[in-house]
């Protein structure tokens, strides 16, 4: 529901699985529920839910991939809010992981809000390195999805870097991704 932007379904689902999980006693369900929520209130914008419902499912000592998952959207949520040391300090703990391989799911996309932060920063041509890695990280994984978004946020880093040609040419290259995408990348290609 979330992807389709049906925010309210997807919150009444997640809640449904959460009460499940605590009836059933199942600690990596809950904590998988705990981060649907978390992750759906940061898509709504409802940014202390989602603290309240991530900082719940972080909790347990876990570096699962759900732990960096939660982590990473926790230094989305930084980002949002303009506090930029806390998402550096929220990377950098899912980087101190015990469990760090570059290829799973969460660690691709927390490397995604690095190059987000690399670019607040001002520090645009490691932003564009960094956005770049992820596109081949994504590419390798077979995860099309990261790899279309990482390519409409190098755009985006482009156009700012002032490197139009090459900004043209890759918004030239993802209007192929339309079908398969979200409303919310239609919406970013258009911006």
């Amino acid at each position: 529901e979330t992807m389709r932007s049906d925010f309210a379904s997807a919150f009444y689902h997640a809640n449904k699985c959460l009460a499940l999980a605590e009836d059933c006693g199942s600690a990596s369900v809950y904590q998988s529920a705990l981060g649907n929520l978390g992750n759906i209130c940061y898509h709504r914008g409802a940014f202390d839910e989602a603290t309240q419902f991530l900082t719940q499912a972080i909790a347990t000592p876990q570096r699962s991939d759900v732990w960096v998952g939660c982590a990473d959207t926790l230094a989305r949520v930084s980002l949002a809010q303009d506090r930029l040391d806390d998402c550096a300090s929220w990377l950098d703990k899912i980087d101190e992981s015990p469990a760090k391989p570059d290829g799973q799911y969460a660690h691709r996309y927390a490397e995604l809000t690095r190059a987000q932060l690399l670019a607040r920063q001002g520090r645009l041509d490691d932003a564009i390195r960094q956005v770049h890695r992820v596109s081949t990280l994504a590419v390798d994984s077979g995860d099309q999805y990261l790899a279309s978004h990482a390519r409409l946020i190098e755009a985006e880093l482009l156009q700012e870097a002032g490197r139009l040609e090459e900004c043209a040419r890759i918004l030239s290259d993802v209007k192929d991704a339309f079908p398969s995408q979200s409303p919310d990348f239609v919406a970013r290609y258009e911006r």
